[in-house]
């Protein structure tokens, strides 16, 4: 499985499109292979620093030093388009560029991959064609890629463009205004290739509902004792089940905007028990 994974990010960004897409089909295949898979969503190949200094100083025409106070050279995560970083703004360059209105200094820095955008398209010709004669060779399985290739360019020519992400998460604040459970990031700068917005502390969804895998979905027997860390943690869960519901029906059904990439791990909450708000990441995908 780790050779099938391998395989995939060194592949290229649109292989890497499609293990993310298997790893969310637990209908379809093992909890292991799943597993395994999941790894794409934030933990793909990474980039040296040099290259994101560099598209940094160009998204901002300055310095590093001159922009940040600090800035990680090792990314928190990376996926199958850009790697992210942590740093925080310097508040000199920010008064003297008319971003003390922002309300915070803390961000997360997303920077493209180098060579993906030429990658991409060489990669979805032999997608394409390798499925083509899969489903003519396995005609009876039924066989089918779950979006045709004009559908895949089209999303992956906005994904591709972090100014898209940036305006994408403008008009879901827009449309969730009003709505405090559901946060999402607030954005600084953006260019095609660099991305920068607030930063979120939190864990991911994912890993709270862990637990919750294969046939075991933790259903307690009746008159079973539980701890009161335990009752709290379920309450939790579905509290936050019901807002992310609720969140996911208002995007199809009140506003036409859809966030296309809403797995647990591109959802957050807090460490706060008392802190009840969902965070939304990574709206580089949509779909109305």
């Amino acid at each position: 499985l780790q050779l099938m994974v391998k395989s995939f990010e060194q592949a290229g960004c649109s292989f890497q499109k499609i293990g993310q897409w298997l790893s969310m089909r637990p209908d379809l295949f093992s909890p292991d292979m799943i597993e395994a898979l999941s790894a794409l969503r934030d933990d793909g190949p990474r980039h040296a620093f040099e290259h994101s200094r560099h598209e940094i100083e160009a998204a901002f025409g300055a310095k590093l030093e001159d922009v940040f106070e600090y800035i990680d050279p090792v990314p928190v995560a990376s996926g199958s388009i850009a790697q992210v970083h942590k740093g925080k703004l310097r508040r000199e360059y920010m008064q003297l560029h008319g971003m003390e209105d922002l309300g915070f200094q803390e961000v997360a820095i997303k920077v493209r991959h180098p060579e993906v955008l030429e990658s991409t398209w060489v990669d979805a010709d032999i997608i394409f064609n390798f499925f083509g004669i899969i489903g003519k060779v396995f005609a009876n399985y039924d066989m089918a890629m779950p979006f045709d290739k004009k559908g895949f360019y089209a999303s992956m020519v906005r994904q591709l463009d972090l100014n898209w992400e940036a305006y994408n998460l403008r008009q879901f604040q827009e449309n969730f205004q009003g709505e405090h459970r559901i946060v999402f990031p607030l954005v600084a700068h953006s260019t095609e290739s660099v991305l920068v917005e607030s930063w979120i502390n939190g864990q991911s969804v994912s890993k709270l509902f862990d637990a919750v895998g294969g046939e075991d979905f933790s259903v307690v027997p009746r008159g079973a004792r539980r701890s009161a860390a335990e009752v709290m943690e379920d309450k939790r869960k579905k509290k936050l089940a019901k807002d992310i519901f609720d969140m996911t029906i208002k995007m199809y059904l009140r506003d036409n905007y859809i966030h296309g990439d809403l797995h647990g791990g591109n959802l957050m909450y807090s460490n706060d028990p008392h802190d009840d708000r969902i965070y939304v990441l990574d709206a580089g995908l949509t779909t109305a």
